[in-house]
């Protein structure tokens, strides 16, 4: 079994500083139908909360790419910790305009996949950094949403499409097999 990352939320409240102490937790939250959920924390020197997140895994048979129900992972004997709860969202499904602006290509290299040559879903977060429009830093990004829809593969050109509304920015990046992946940035 395989677990595939299908959505994830990022709240960024402040970002770590060069050199800081940090603490980092991460926990399995539960399943709800066919999604796994896995929080994660970052907190600076005082205990305060700096970047939250959540992520929605499917478990997948590597095989087939079928579905396999939360039964099986249950077997494995690891328990949620239902009660212990994230500041950040769950993850949804986004609703994006059809038509975006067209921002740039951006082209997967080896070094930007994980060992099944797929897109490594960190690299997600690098190509909205190197689409951000002119004037953004990061110090204005807050909850970041991404879902993940058709793998990437290296040697795959990526067309990235943008769209600023008031207070979010708006991603979709397509290859030629359909839409790769969709991303809302809310500016805090």
């Amino acid at each position: 079994m395989a677990f595939l990352v299908v959505r994830a939320n990022l709240q960024i409240e402040r970002l770590p500083r060069a050199g800081e102490q940090i603490q980092i937790r991460t926990w399995h939250r539960g399943e709800q139908r066919a999604a796994f959920f896995r929080c994660f924390q970052i907190l600076g020197q005082q205990g305060e909360e700096l970047v939250n997140s959540v992520t929605a895994y499917a478990l997948v048979d590597p095989e087939t790419k079928k579905l396999l129900r939360p039964k099986v992972f249950l077997q494995l004997g690891i328990e949620a910790q239902e009660e212990k709860q994230s500041s950040c969202p769950d993850p949804v499904r986004l609703q994006l305009p059809e038509q975006m602006e067209y921002a740039g290509g951006w082209k997967v290299r080896p070094s930007d996949t994980d060992w099944n040559c797929h897109l490594n879903n960190a690299a997600y977060l690098d190509i909205l950094w190197d689409f951000l429009p002119d004037g953004v830093s990061a110090e204005e990004l807050g909850l970041i949403s991404v879902c993940f829809i058709s793998q990437a593969l290296a040697g795959d050109e990526i067309s990235v499409y943008r769209q600023a509304q008031e207070g979010e920015l708006l991603f979709r990046g397509t290859h030629e097999r359909g839409t790769c992946f969709e991303a809302r940035i809310a500016l805090k």
